[in-house]
């Protein structure tokens, strides 16, 4: 397992976390819909992450990237991005979701790389005083 992996495997883990505080709290404290934002916002971003790392560990997995592999990367992440704001489109449209609650969860990725970051600062920060 290399480094990268760890540092994968930490951010799911967060992701997940960071999800169920969000849609917990949303479930307890707003609405039917403001939950159900955060929820399918969670969700749309955790699954996409992880189709994210696969598409790029799969386009550079050998030494060598050809023109042909950079294309198909290229054209993935245009796909799932148009697949991605097509859903978002849908669920604003017709007012499955409250707006507000779904970029919650959409920022739930966002959220876990901030914590990983604060966390390994605080993890190798020294304790000098000028």
């Amino acid at each position: 397992m290399n480094n990268w992996d760890q540092i994968y495997g930490d951010l799911k883990r967060r992701g997940w976390i960071i999800f169920l505080i969000l849609a917990s709290a949303g479930y307890f404290f707003m609405s039917r819909s403001f939950t159900l934002g955060i929820i399918l916002g969670g969700i749309i971003m955790i699954l996409n992450f992880s189709f994210l790392q696969a598409t790029i560990i799969n386009a550079f997995q050998q030494d060598t990237v050809s023109k042909k592999k950079k294309s198909v990367l290229i054209t993935k992440s245009f796909l799932r991005l148009f697949v991605l704001g097509a859903i978002i489109f849908a669920l604003i449209k017709y007012d499955l979701a409250n707006p507000v609650g779904l970029a919650i969860g959409l920022s739930i990725i966002f959220f876990s790389i901030v914590s990983l970051g604060i966390s390994s600062a605080w993890k190798t920060r020294t304790w000098r005083v000028f």
